[in-house]
This record gives C-alpha cells, structure tokens and sequence, in this order.
C-alpha cells in the first residue's frame, strides 16, 4: 500500500505539473479527485487485510460488523464510479492540447534570444490582453506569437520561475487589483473575477490569495482609505 501511494502520487504530481504548464485555468483538469480515489484505495486495502486477518467466523457472528467491513469497499466503488462519472476532461484531450503548435515553426525559434522571446510575449499581452480569455492555454500563446509550445512553456518556467498557469493567474490577479480599486460598492466580486479571466469564483479566491496572501475584501482595506473603492 506504501509503495502504490508514494510511486501514484509520483506520477500524479508530475502530471498535475505538465497539466499547469499547458493550462491556465487547472481546475477540472488536475489529478485532486483521483488523489482522494488514491486515498480511498488505501483505506479500503487496509480494511480488507484487518478483515482477512480477523476471518470470515469473525464477521459471522453479528450483522453489523459485516456492515461496517463492506462500508469502505461500497464508498470505494461509489467514489471510483462518480469521479469517472463526472470527470469530463480527459488523458485524451490532454495529449491532443499538448501536440498543438508543440512543434517549431518555419524560422526556428531556437534562435531566438530569451529577450526576444519575453519582447514578443510582454507586447502581445499588453496590446491584446490574451491573459484575460476564459479557459487560456499555452497552445493559444504559441499561436498568437509563433513561437513553440515547449520554447514558451521552458521560458517561462526558467525566467518566471512558475509554471505557465501560474504566470497567467499572476497577471489576471494584478487585472483583478485595478477593477477593485476602479469600482464601486455595488460591483459584484463575480464581475470582477470573470473581468479578469478566471473561470470560477474559487478559482479567483484561491489565486488572489497564493499571490497577495489576502482576500479580495481584505486586500482592499489594508489600502489607505483614499485608493479604497470610488463612490
């Protein structure tokens, strides 16, 4: 059990890291379910070696205690068949993301300089704004700019020293900074987080606070009381 929990959370870890170097919105798309469907796993293996070292004669003497066996191996196969239920993204679909504009184009990029590189995506982001799109992927970056899927992806990685959906996130959370400070007490906070690209709720509260290590609410009243929200 040891063994099938430290090389499956190896692996999904691994994933979890190519998945946000290729998406910017992760959610749905990263291993979180599978993870607990791992722990589950666990949970039921070792109910089951308790229960063959008991023996059957043990569990016989009393209907309750043949419930609480078969309970963890019911929540088991209930979790495998939900997370497979609900799950709609896929290995698939991953792989074929992955293959878009993976190769280089015609005038190699791996001339290029990383100053060059960081130029072309600093100037696109701030004339187009791409980082705001709902559901951005690396594919859609390498596109706009001509430069490879993996070139994009490594230089990000080595000069931000963050993945690709954490540099997008960074960029929307500072989006998300100006239309706090730019709107007023009736602006919804669902406004604001769809403004700035984020897909969900969640996943605005959750990326606001991993890069100002606050709140929404509270990032606006630590402000001093003249740059809080207009009236």
């Amino acid at each position: 059990m040891l063994v099938v929990l430290f090389f499956g959370f190896r692996k999904l870890r691994k994933f979890d890291q190519e998945v946000a170097n290729v998406y910017a919105d992760t959610e749905g798309r990263d291993t979180t379910a599978v993870k607990h469907l791992l722990f589950a796993f666990v949970i039921t293996s070792f109910c089951s070696a308790i229960a063959n070292t008991l023996g059957r004669h043990y569990f016989v003497q009393s209907d309750w205690m043949i419930l609480a066996i078969l309970t963890p191996f019911a929540v088991m196969l209930f979790a495998l068949s939900y997370i497979g239920f609900t799950r709609d993204f896929s290995f698939e679909q991953f792989e074929k993301d992955t293959e878009e504009y993976s190769r280089l184009p015609i005038g190699s990029t791996l001339t290029m300089e990383d100053g060059e590189v960081e130029k072309r995506i600093d100037q696109l982001f701030k004339t187009q704004q791409l980082y705001l799109t709902p559901n951005f992927k690396i594919g859609d970056l390498a596109k706009a700019t001509g430069i490879c899927r993996t070139y994009i992806s490594t230089h990000i990685n080595q000069t931000k020293g963050m993945s690709f959906s954490d540099y997008i996130n960074s960029l929307r959370v500072e989006h998300a900074k100006t239309l706090l400070l730019d709107s007023n007490a009736n602006t919804k906070i669902y406004s604001i987080a769809t403004q700035a690209g984020f897909s969900s709720l969640q996943s605005f509260y959750r990326n606001f606070h991993k890069f100002t290590g606050m709140k929404p609410m509270e990032w606006m009243n630590q402000l001093p009381k003249n740059d809080t929200w207009h009236t």
